[in-house]
């Protein structure tokens, strides 16, 4: 047997196995598969027992023995509200005189046009893809027009819809309110789609001035970095203090020393300045030295060097601040003592 039901979420009309109710016939199943499964399980009068969910619906009429009925009376509730007090008898009418017939529709059951419909079924599909499954989760839509229509265009419909397996008596129809929700979703998905583009230009944009940065540090003298900066990294106090005495005294060479500390850069700022640090020092003299000079080490922080790594540092990463660089400094060279300690075990291994 069927119902002929209304679905409460899209204002929509069609007809179902009864066995497909609950018990207080408030609530349909509505089968997770394809349309012409679904059309099959339909017309077969099947029940389904898996892969289905609840839709809240409107029983008009229940218990029809015969499925032509049941068809027709789905028919006819395309043009009429009150196909629940129709008899058998009064639904024995001929098809084609029926959709020439002027539609009626109350408030419950708007036209919707192809067009509308063919958008809200987009969003209906894109909706299922993109959101996680509520309790009653969005029907597929299923629609043929309706309106003053001509003999030749049903003729029309009705081979295209032999030709893809689709019964012309199940029809569905959208509310307005669906539509002005579908347009309000889809502006969230352009606006959504925006923002992730704006992410993407700013990555973009944060990469070119990089490359920019790169670009303009590699103009340097080659025949005095050959000379200068081929002490790095200081493997004595003595390389070290060469080092200082040249940039202090010659901005030229300070910023050249920058140039060639900041492409030793990382993505994040502790390895950044780990980084520098050995490009700049060997073990042996970073133990030699603390941040701060204490524990009778030399303070680094009075180096002309450590503006070197600041330098390079902040110019690799503009949000880093000096506190955040002079403590990382600080802990590269407490460890290492620890790192020559493991080099030497590395090595007697």
């Amino acid at each position: 047997m069927w119902d002929i039901i209304v679905w409460n979420e899209e204002n929509a009309i069609d007809f179902v196995p009864s066995s497909w109710a609950n018990e207080n016939k408030t609530l349909y199943k509505y089968p997770q598969c394809t349309e012409t499964k679904m059309r099959q399980l339909i017309y077969e009068c099947k029940n389904i027992t898996e892969n289905f969910s609840w839709f809240k619906a409107t029983l008009k009429k229940g218990n029809i023995q015969k499925l032509e009925i049941a068809k027709k009376l789905c028919e006819k509730g395309k043009f009429s509200s009150n196909i629940d007090t129709s008899s058998d008898s009064d639904i024995e009418t001929d098809r084609e005189d029926s959709i020439k017939r002027k539609t009626f529709f109350t408030d419950n059951f708007p036209i919707v046009k192809r067009k509308q419909m063919s958008a809200i079924q987009d969003y209906r599909n894109i909706q299922r893809l993109e959101e996680p499954s509520n309790n009653f989760s969005n029907r597929k839509t299923r629609h043929t027009d309706m309106g003053d229509t001509s003999r030749h265009e049903s003729d029309d419909t009705d081979k295209e819809s032999e030709q893809i397996h689709l019964s012309s008596a199940s029809t569905l129809t959208m509310s307005s309110d669906s539509a002005t929700s579908f347009s309000t979703h889809f502006m969230n998905i352009v606006l959504k789609n925006q923002a992730a583009m704006n992410y993407d230009l700013k990555v973009i944009k944060t990469l070119l001035e990089s490359f920019k940065n790169i670009s303009e540090y590699k103009h340097v003298n080659v025949e005095e970095e050959s000379i200068f900066l081929n002490k790095l990294p200081c493997s004595t106090i003595n390389d070290l203090e060469e080092i200082e005495l040249e940039i202090a005294g010659d901005k030229n060479k300070f910023d050249e020393l920058v140039a060639v500390l900041y492409l030793t850069g990382r993505e994040q700022v502790q390895k950044t300045v780990y980084a520098i640090l050995k490009k700049l020092l060997m073990n042996q003299v970073a133990v030699k030295f603390s941040g701060q000079g204490r524990k009778s080490k030399m303070p680094f922080n009075e180096l002309t060097v450590n503006k070197a790594v600041i330098c390079a540092t902040r110019k690799r990463h503009k949000n880093a601040t000096d506190t955040e660089i002079k403590k990382t400094v600080g802990l590269y060279l407490a460890q290492a003592k620890a790192r020559m300690n493991l080099h030497r075990t590395n090595d007697e291994l």
